[in-house]
């Protein structure tokens, strides 16, 4: 604390002080307005202007019925090929 309570002020040149006030560029005013809109969109979206959707799931896989055929088809082309090659 010594030090700053003598420290001398005379030794200290003067400077005059420079605000800088950067202001964004015309690229970047017309990205964030475009961004703007985009969330406005977003936010004031009526939610009354969507349709009513009903989804129907379908079941893919085959039924036991389906498997069982196939099975029964894959050892009727083993049995072919055995006996053919035999």
């Amino acid at each position: 604390m010594k030090e700053v309570t003598s420290f001398d002020k005379s030794n200290m040149k003067h400077v005059e002080t420079q605000e800088k006030n950067t202001l964004p560029g015309a690229d970047s005013i017309k990205a964030e307005a475009e961004h703007n809109e985009f969330k406005s969109g977003i936010e004031n979206f009526k939610k009354e202007s969507l349709k009513t959707a009903d989804t129907v799931e379908k079941n893919t896989l085959p039924t036991k019925e389906v498997r069982k055929e196939l099975k029964i088809f894959a050892v009727y082309h083993v049995m072919v090929i055995y006996f053919h090659f035999r």
